[in-house]
């Protein structure tokens, strides 16, 4: 509700990873049309409200070179198997109308070769992590499967599987004890991607078919869409009188407690007060933005 329907943000709050992979997937898209040449920083997308302090100024060149480092690495890494590959789009956005509401979604790349049959698509992704266990039911995330269903709607063509595009972040941490320098420290990271690339680089094939698009449709996209009209009526129409305040907010409003510490950082859930306390108490500390996701808003609502 906080984030996703009020569109609210605490003032001047920021995540460096959400700041740092869109600078990610900034540099894999100007990488995938050719005007990514040698390694080159670009400014991190800070939202108007953001001022870093002198600390943060310090953590933002860091990032700033990292992010330049990794995608520069990626691109050799996978530099063969790139050259290879027939690009249908990059960076396309899909607008689907469906049952009353308009579907949209960013796809990275859509392609076709790497020996996969057919036309497959891509999904960038920047984590801190890529064992696994991270892996462990993506087949079945969300995202992935919306992504390959709008684009088989707007299309009429599945795709024949969804490529996990990983790029970890590094983990290292600046040594004190030795007075590194941020570019002796950026070198190390950058020496250590270059010895093993394995662990900060990884692509994960999705195969999809016929039955497994029918199905994310059937059982998971459908109710969801049902459950968005139930909300729609409850709060319009001749059916605006049959619920109260406190019952449309309950129905918007569905706290999962076990996210109010974030489940790998123990960092509190920016809207905690708003939930703890009454919602106007905090309400001064917060703005609306105008959209959550900025790359989405050439375009009026959705």
């Amino acid at each position: 509700m906080f984030r996703y329907i009020l569109n609210l943000k605490r003032q001047s709050s920021f995540s460096w990873p959400l700041v740092m992979g869109s600078a990610i997937h900034k540099l894999l898209e100007m990488s995938y049309h050719g005007r990514l040449k040698e390694p080159t920083t670009i400014d991190f997308d800070f939202e108007p409200d953001v001022l870093l302090n002198p600390i943060q100024e310090e953590e933002y060149k860091y990032y700033k070179m990292v992010a330049a480092m990794l995608v520069w690495r990626h691109n050799q890494h996978y530099k063969e198997f790139d050259e290879k590959l027939e690009i249908e789009s990059i960076e396309y956005e899909i607008n689907y109308e469906y049952r009353g509401f308009r579907l949209r979604g960013m796809i990275d790349l859509a392609g076709y070769g790497s020996n996969r049959p057919g036309l497959w698509i891509m999904d960038h992704k920047s984590t801190g992590d890529i064992n696994d266990k991270i892996l462990e039911g993506w087949n079945f995330r969300f995202q992935f499967l919306f992504y390959a269903w709008l684009w088989t709607r707007v299309s009429g063509q599945r795709p024949t599987g969804i490529f996990v595009n990983m790029l970890k972040k590094p983990l290292e941490r600046r040594s004190v004890k030795k007075q590194e320098s941020l570019g002796e420290f950026i070198r190390r990271i950058d020496n250590n991607i270059q010895i093993d690339p394995q662990s900060y680089f990884r692509r994960e094939w999705i195969p999809l078919d016929d039955a497994t698009i029918e199905r994310f449709q059937n059982w998971t996209l459908d109710p969801l869409i049902t459950e968005m009209h139930m909300l729609q009526e409850a709060v319009s129409g001749d059916s605006y009188e049959r619920f109260n305040q406190v019952e449309k907010e309950a129905m918007l409003l569905r706290a999962n407690t076990d996210h109010c510490l974030g489940p790998y950082h123990n960092f509190p859930c920016e809207f905690l007060e708003l939930c703890k306390n009454d919602f106007n108490d905090y309400a001064s500390e917060y703005i609306q933005r105008e959209h959550k996701h900025p790359e989405l808003s050439s375009t009026n609502g959705e």
